[in-house]
């Protein structure tokens, strides 16, 4: 995760109501495109605070959990706390290797599931954890990286589909701003610290160094409608 970024994760706080919305819409979609069956064993990488892993828990196998910032980490400790099938997965160590691929202890995922995460990486740190989340997947797995950034994307478009979407709560503008952290602090952190943008054709090219093939969505899994999503798969 890019400098900067970490810690206004860790100041955020999970009142708003409309990160629960937010977990829903996802985990329907995902469900369309993707064929998630009760053997899977997945991850949730990058997982904020929980409400993904605690949807996605009675209707699999196993759902693992990472997440950097120890402030979302605790509170999606407590949100799947219920769960015997959900666990935290330490992934420090594999974090801070460079370009070194690292074998997975034990069995692989099925499913490594990146949504909301890629932007407020570096690009180098992409394409470094590709190989990683390949080492990470069972034989037949799939990565599906969500709500990744096009070149050349409006940030204006993102505040209206997240005040579209918080238009189901009784204040579409309280629920965006609890979301962001401040609308104000947001934009701020946003202009200093810039999203990072994913062209397809990169995506494309760095995912084949990491001997995966890659099929794009028609439309993306979140909200985030000008967004994009790509699943990436080991060939046969």
């Amino acid at each position: 995760m890019t400098a900067g970024w970490r810690e206004y994760f860790d100041g955020l706080k999970d009142q708003s109501p409309l990160y629960r919305v937010q977990a829903g819409v996802y985990v329907d979609s995902l469900r369309g495109a993707v064929d998630v069956r009760q053997h899977h064993r997945v991850l949730d990488f990058g997982c904020g605070f929980g409400f993904v892993p605690a949807l996605l828990a009675p209707l699999v196998a196993e759902i693992g959990w990472w997440e950097p910032s120890l402030n979302m980490r605790s509170a999606a400790a407590r949100n799947t706390a219920m769960f015997a099938n959900a666990r935290f997965c330490d992934l420090s160590a594999m974090y801070s290797i460079a370009t070194q691929e690292v074998a997975w202890p034990g069995h692989g995922f099925d499913l490594i599931l990146i949504n909301s995460v890629v932007q407020y990486m570096a690009p180098e740190e992409v394409w470094q954890w590709l190989h990683q989340w390949h080492a990470m997947l069972a034989s037949g797995g799939r990565v599906v990286l969500s709500d990744l950034i096009p070149p050349r994307h409006s940030s204006l478009s993102d505040i209206a589909c997240l005040l579209r979407l918080g238009s189901r709560q009784r204040s579409a503008l309280v629920a965006a701003n609890q979301a962001l952290g401040g609308v104000g602090s947001y934009w701020r952190m946003r202009h200093a610290r810039p999203l990072t943008a994913i062209s397809k054709a990169d995506l494309a090219r760095h995912a084949a160094a990491a001997r995966f093939d890659v099929t794009f969505l028609p439309a993306n899994l979140t909200h985030f409608r000008q967004r994009w999503t790509a699943i990436l798969h080991s060939p046969t």
